[in-house]
C-alpha cells in the first residue's frame, strides 16, 4: 500500500487530474505511481498491426516522459514510479489498484454510450470494480486551464530546447504562452 495510482492517458494527459493527484500524494505522503496502459491492436490488418502497436507504445512512453517531467517540476522530490504496461487500460489499472490507496484518473468526457461500451473505457469498470476509492477529476467545462506557474515556466523554458511530445502539451504551450 502507500500509493496514489495515476492512471495517464496517452491519448490526452489530463493535466489537472495530474496536478490533484500530485498534490494529493505529497498531503498524504503516499507514493506516486504514474501507470500507462497500451492497449491491445485488433482492429487491424494483420500487416498493419506491427506499425500501429509501434505508434501507440511511443505514444505512450512519450506522455509518460511529460508527465514524470511535469511531476518533477511541479512537486520536486516526491517519491514518484512509473511504468509502462501491455493491456487493456481498465485491466492495468484494476490490476494495479489493489496495491493502491487511491487511484486517480482524468475524464475525457465521454458519452454515456461510450463510456459503456467503449474497449478504452477507464472509469466505468475503474469506479464498479476497484478494491480502493477512485477519484475522477474532470477539466472545468467552459473556462480554460490554467496550469500551476510552474508548468508555464517549465513549457517556457523547455520549448527552445525540444519540440512537445504529446498532444495535450502542445496544446498546453500553445494556450499558456
Amino acid at each position: 500500500m502507500n500509493d496514489l495510482l495515476f492512471g495517464v492517458d496517452p491519448e490526452e494527459v489530463s493535466v489537472p487530474a495530474l496536478v490533484w493527484a500530485a498534490d494529493e500524494a505529497a498531503r498524504r505522503r503516499l507514493r506516486l505511481r504514474l501507470v500507462v496502459a497500451v492497449p491491445p491492436v485488433h482492429d487491424r490488418l494483420r500487416y498493419d498491426a506491427l506499425g500501429h502497436r509501434t505508434a501507440l507504445r511511443i505514444r505512450a512512453e512519450s506522455a509518460l516522459a511529460d508527465v514524470e517531467e511535469l511531476v518533477r517540476r511541479l512537486r520536486g522530490p516526491l517519491p514518484a514510479t512509473s511504468e509502462l504496461v501491455d493491456g487493456a487500460p481498465a485491466t492495468v489499472l484494476l490490476a494495479r489498484a489493489a496495491g493502491a490507496d487511491l487511484v486517480v484518473v482524468g475524464s475525457r468526457r465521454l458519452g454515456r454510450a461510450a463510456e459503456l461500451l467503449g474497449e478504452n473505457s477507464v472509469v466505468v469498470p475503474l469506479t464498479a470494480r476497484a478494491p480502493c476509492p477512485v477519484v475522477v477529476v474532470r477539466a472545468p467545462e467552459h473556462t480554460e486551464v490554467h496550469p500551476p506557474p510552474s508548468w508555464s515556466a517549465w513549457t517556457a523554458a523547455n520549448r527552445a530546447r525540444r519540440p512537445s511530445r504529446s498532444p495535450s502539451t502542445r496544446r498546453a504551450c500553445a494556450r499558456h504562452g
